[in-house]
């Protein structure tokens, strides 16, 4: 089983990404691998993209992701969307997407601006998105931002047998803890 944490803390501390763009909602999250897609169901829809690019096309490819992000944050059923770029890795980047409901999330894979993204990515690329579909499982309201610079933490973690079964105990419990550190902003989990 694989995981993805997403931290986010209202002040700069030891962490990976910075925030692209800056007006967004604040998300942060465990995620758990499901598979290959999402099941075309009523219910919310998650994932994590992390992207790789050229060093020498680090400008345009964030050009290109805030294009994407305004055109994706404008479509029917989008609920969040978050792009990250990698503080010590500036040709890393990460898309958080949330979605009303499978659905919207597919008319959105398939859209123009998708499909113009991919064209345009795929010219400045290293390796293929790696993108991990993933479902709610312990969501929490975001505390009040202090006005200090966003900081988000991006990491994945795999739980093996027998770790899989007291996983999700275990990662309840990191989030409960996590929720109240001095400067955590939102903490979800997603599996």
């Amino acid at each position: 089983m694989q995981a993805c944490l997403v931290r986010h803390h209202s002040a700069a501390r030891a962490t990976t990404f910075k925030i692209v763009a800056a007006t967004v909602l604040a998300v942060a999250g465990l995620a758990f691998q499901r598979g290959e897609g999402a099941a075309q169901t009523a219910e919310p829809v998650y994932s994590v993209t992390y992207l790789e690019v050229e060093t020498d096309a680090v400008n345009k490819a964030v050009d290109l992701i805030k294009k994407y992000r305004e055109a994706s944050r404008r479509e029917e059923g989008n609920t969040e969307y978050l792009a990250l770029q990698d503080i010590h890795r500036p040709n890393h980047f990460a898309i958080v997407e949330g979605w009303s409901a499978a659905a919207a999330s597919t008319k959105h894979e398939q859209g123009a601006a998708a499909v113009e993204f991919a064209k345009n990515l795929n010219s400045i690329r290293i390796a293929p998105p790696d993108k991990h579909v993933v479902e709610a499982f312990d969501l929490a309201a975001a505390r009040p931002r202090d006005g200090g610079g966003q900081v988000y933490m991006v990491e994945h973690i795999d739980f093996m047998p027998p770790g899989r079964e007291v996983a999700p105990s275990l990662v309840k419990a990191l989030a409960d803890g996590s929720r109240k550190e001095s400067g955590a902003v939102r903490y979800d989990v997603f599996r």
